[in-house]
């Protein structure tokens, strides 16, 4: 993506480094939730907001797909003439109830004392089945019927598909054949069922990019965001799992823009922006490394690492031009075009919204190119 796409090298967090602060921050232009107070929405409006209300879109031309209930009010704010009648459509994962957490640690801790790899593979299997079974979906941040039925019947979708994976291998049946039962789940919507009957793991945020890739196909929104937050395992302090979300969201993302440049409601029309939300201690600095971000209450420990991060900008006649190694007069060469210079991570919303012919919320941070 890198060689079609403008890349800025010094994105700059300058405000709180935690992942609402700054996943609010990036959607209305300013500095959000210096409080801490996550359970109140953003004080500013979001793009999400500015574009239903410039447009009189309706609210299923505006979606946010977050990792956590913690991002639960990213979809709105308290801005003066703003809120509740012009909020994105926001949508959580599947969470579990504590009994199936329950069950599944005593799986996993009986199929450890057996010491045998195919009982840890099995205990697995059980615990992925238990956890689709018994999950639920929030719905209070859907704003619409018609934004409930689609979740619901996706959501539903998933469940029967996982499912279906408990016993399909003793039926005989294939990929094909849970596709077709999620398709018949779905009922009208077809596309949304593709996407939910042929995920095979219980990842939160291979659930959100697929369910976004359906919204995509099902009401085209002008103004999408998604959240993804597996990344954040890394405070768990295994590098190979990290790691390991790092690749699988480079290719839930890839997936994403694949979509926008094939599906005619987006091809050639849209801007993608891809950037994390904040970075990582540095162990150079003293820090404790990528299994932490500093202490958002002090700012103890936010160095560089943290505040520096960086975004992707994917965009129509954004495609490199030369032809040799050296960049021409605009910056352009085979690797993409290059921003070194320090921009705040909120002229995202600013980027996004003049893409759009709008402008963001008095005082916002300009976009990133101006």
């Amino acid at each position: 993506m890198i060689p079609r796409a403008t890349l800025f090298t010094n994105m700059r967090v300058e405000g709180k480094v935690v992942h609402p602060n700054s996943t609010g921050s990036i959607l209305t232009g300013h500095w959000e939730w210096d409080d801490i107070d996550w359970s109140r929405p953003v004080a500013h409006p979001t793009v999400f907001e500015i574009y239903r209300k410039a447009r009189c879109a309706p609210d299923t031309a505006a979606w946010a797909f977050v990792y956590a209930s913690i991002l639960s009010q990213a979809g709105l704010s308290r801005g003066d003439g703003y809120g509740q009648e012009f909020a994105a459509n926001v949508v959580e994962p599947p969470t579990i109830p504590r009994s199936t957490a329950e069950e599944m640690d005593r799986l996993m801790r009986a199929a450890s004392a057996r010491g045998s790899t195919e009982a840890g593979l099995e205990a697995a299997r059980q615990c992925a089945a238990l956890a689709r079974s018994t999950s639920r979906i929030a719905e209070g941040g859907l704003r619409s019927d018609e934004a409930r039925r689609f979740v619901r019947r996706y959501f539903e979708a998933w469940r029967q598909g996982a499912a279906a994976d408990t016993d399909r291998n003793t039926r005989g049946e294939t990929d094909q054949d849970t596709n077709a039962d999620a398709d018949e789940a779905m009922g009208a919507d077809s596309a949304s069922a593709e996407g939910a009957g042929s995920i095979r793991t219980t990842s939160h945020d291979a659930f959100l990019a697929e369910c976004a890739l359906a919204c995509m196909k099902r009401f085209a929104p002008g103004v999408l965001c998604v959240a993804f937050g597996e990344i954040d395992c890394a405070h768990y302090g295994s590098w190979s799992r990290y790691v390991e979300a790092i690749r699988r969201t480079d290719e839930l993302t890839w997936r994403l823009w694949r979509a926008a440049e094939t599906l005619d409601a987006y091809r050639g029309r849209t801007l993608m922006l891809i950037l994390p939300d904040h970075g990582r201690e540095l162990e150079e600095s003293g820090g404790q490394g990528f299994i932490h971000h500093s202490d958002f209450y002090t700012g103890q420990g936010a160095d560089e690492g943290c505040r520096r991060v960086w975004m992707l900008e994917l965009a129509p006649g954004l495609q490199t031009a030369a032809a040799g190694p050296a960049a021409d007069k605009n910056g352009r060469s085979p690797t993409g075009r290059r921003i070194d210079r320090p921009i705040p991570i909120t002229s995202v919303a600013a980027t996004g919204l003049q893409f759009l012919g709008l402008s963001p919320s008095p005082g916002a941070a300009p976009a990133a190119g101006a």
